[in-house]
């Protein structure tokens, strides 16, 4: 329903009303950080509502918990990690409301500054209250739903006498609890008589757990994005990727995306491939803002292809080729050949249809990738560096 401009005004002086305190604690001339005065506020449809959780190495590392309502992000210091055991606490302090656009931030605030330290986006996705938020907040009792990348369920904030609160997960645990390894096929039979349907591996071995053997590409487009709009981007980015003469895979999400992979020998730490990759799409969000994004604010995304390079964070895993989803109809992400980009329309796989399509097993686009043995040179990461710098220079 269209909203009245002087309703409309009003909240978007309620959100710089509210932004206040978050701007008189920063210098915007030194610090990363969005400052969020062009920020427009948002409405309260709970379908939309946000919610991300960033690692943050300030003086002491701790995780900031951010939930989206009334046109900023709700904000908590969190002093552990998230934890998948409903039984457990943790301790969490309300601090300054910040800006929406700074779920999608990531990156250094330098050191004398306001929290300076490195910022990364750890989970993100969207919230849905199971109360009355503003009366909840007020009472200090809020409950709510996390639909994350990572975290899933139920999850309570809870007053405590004094000034903290304390997050509290119940009834529901997440989807992810630990890491197990898998040699053989029969391994993977036992995940399906366990009820396990999707399978999310990371992005390493056990043998080089701390330097990934891959790069993943997300390429997760808005519902008014078409096939062909899609399958182009994702030919830019093999392009893209073919010039520092890297070698591409693609394959479906199961869903609505592309992954494009890259496997490369396992010699660099995590941080360094996510860098490499972080650089790479805004790159092309620089060349191409209405098409692309690399921000996962969600009303930012409209029209929009998101590009998430944070497949590519430690704490983050991809959905497997061939691997089923936990959807209507049980599509299954599979592994495509470059060409099938040029089909008139997407590509769907089914576990219901598997007798149509179990003959691609025979002809599999990525079995050549095992033979596959390219570095990510230091000439690479300095030319995909120097991108960074020269955005810096144009703005």
């Amino acid at each position: 329903m269209p909203t009245h401009p002087q309703s409309r005004s009003k909240a978007a002086e309620t959100v710089q009303r509210q932004l206040a305190r978050y701007r008189a604690m920063r210098d915007f001339h030194i610090t990363p950080e969005p400052s969020g005065k062009n920020g427009k506020a948002s409405g309260r449809s709970i379908a939309t509502l946000p919610f991300v959780i960033q690692k943050h190495a300030a003086t002491r590392l701790h995780y900031d918990f951010r939930l989206g309502w009334h046109g900023v992000l709700k904000s908590w210091a969190v002093t552990k990690g998230p934890s998948y055991n409903p039984a457990d606490k943790r301790l969490a302090v309300q601090v300054e409301d910040h800006p929406m656009e700074y779920g999608g931030f990531e990156g250094t605030i330098p050191k004398g500054q306001y929290g300076g330290g490195t910022v990364m986006v750890w989970d993100f996705g969207e919230w849905t209250p199971l109360d009355d938020v503003d009366s909840g907040l007020a009472k200090g009792h809020l409950k709510f739903e996390l639909h994350g990348k990572k975290l899933q369920g139920r999850w309570a904030l809870v007053r405590m006498h004094g000034r903290g609160e304390r997050p509290v997960k119940n009834r529901k645990t997440g989807v992810k609890e630990d890491f197990l390894t898998l040699h053989t096929a029969e391994g993977l039979v036992g995940m399906a008589q366990m009820g396990v349907l999707e399978i999310h591996p990371w992005g390493s071995r056990n043998e080089t757990l701390e330097q990934p053997d891959r790069i993943v590409f997300d390429l997760d487009p808005d519902a008014a994005i078409d096939w062909a709009t899609l399958a182009a981007a994702a030919a830019d980015l093999r392009k893209r990727l073919s010039k520092l003469h890297l070698t591409t895979f693609l394959k479906s999400t199961g869903g609505k995306g592309l992954h494009v992979v890259v496997p490369i020998e396992p010699e660099h730490e995590w941080p360094v491939i996510k860098r490499f990759a972080h650089e790479i799409v805004l790159k092309m969000e620089a060349e191409q803002p209405d098409l692309y994004i690399t921000k996962m604010t969600k009303a930012e995304r409209k029209n929009r292809i998101y590009l998430d390079y944070l497949r590519n964070d430690r704490e983050a895993t991809s959905v497997a080729p061939f691997s089923p989803r936990a959807r209507s109809g049980a599509p299954v992400s599979i592994t495509l050949g470059w060409n099938e980009l040029k089909t008139d329309a997407a590509p769907v796989f089914q576990v219901a249809n598997f007798a149509q399509w179990r003959s691609r097993l025979n002809r599999d686009p990525w079995k050549e990738m095992v033979g596959i043995r390219q570095r990510l040179t230091e000439a690479m990461l300095n030319e995909v560096s120097a991108m960074g710098s020269s955005r810096s220079r144009k703005r």
